[in-house]
């Protein structure tokens, strides 16, 4: 139930004056795990942690069946449950593998609506619902390379959204949380999600491919002074 360890030079980077260190390869070690789940935290980790900027492990598929993966997995949906996000993956609570996990509710379709969205506007944007989901080791290939921009948020950069070109269409093929092997060819919102969540597990966040002139803190109206 561990990774090979390969052995990799460490790599830094400097900000701000200070030396940022970044881990490489790290092996799966049940017992660390179990300690990062007992945590009771359902925060997010936070832009300018390391481990988001980290390109994330594959998982080796005896580790799938395991407690400490499953609980690993429960404890994703329950930080993206508080958060009321669509998805999310594992380095943002902390564990550098490649899994991600999403789902889109009636719940969030109301509170779109509740935003003023319309349903012309919702089908523009190709919404649809999702049962919650797991990928696990997912790749994905452009189907419609179709760049179409809507603004996204992210649970690691709290309070802040833009506009981020995404294709339009993707298939993507992964394991699922019985270590099968999946495929699911999808358009529109889905497919957004799943590369935004791509994105974590190379180490980007939406940031790095936004319309930067759109970036926006969500509640910037509440300074202006009446």
């Amino acid at each position: 139930m561990a990774f090979s360890p390969v052995k990799l030079p460490k790599f830094g980077f400097l900000y701000n004056g200070l030396y940022i260190t970044c881990r490489h390869v790290s092996k799966w070690i049940p017992s660390s795990l179990r300690t990062l789940l007992n945590i009771d935290s359902l925060q997010a980790r936070q832009v300018g942690d390391p481990i988001l900027r980290e390109q994330a492990e594959i998982v080796d598929i005896s580790t799938v069946h395991s407690p400490e993966f499953k609980q690993m997995v429960e404890r994703m949906f329950k930080v993206m449950r508080k958060a009321k996000g669509q998805g999310i993956a594992a380095p943002q609570i902390g564990v550098g593998l490649q899994v991600f996990a999403m789902e889109y509710t009636g719940q969030h379709m109301k509170e779109l609506k509740d935003q003023g969205c319309s349903d012309k506007e919702m089908k523009r944007m190709g919404i649809a619902l999702v049962p919650p989901r797991v990928f696990v080791n997912p790749e994905i290939r452009i189907i419609d390379s179709t760049l179409l921009a809507f603004r996204e948020g992210c649970l690691s950069i709290e309070g802040y959204s833009a506009l981020v070109p995404r294709a339009k269409e993707i298939e993507i093929t992964a394991l699922d949380m019985e270590a099968h092997p999946i495929t699911w060819r999808t358009m529109g919102w889905p497919a957004r999600i799943i590369q935004h969540e791509m994105d974590h597990l190379k180490g980007n966040l939406y940031i790095d491919t936004m319309m930067y002139k759109s970036f926006m803190k969500n509640d910037w109206g509440n300074y202006i002074k009446k």
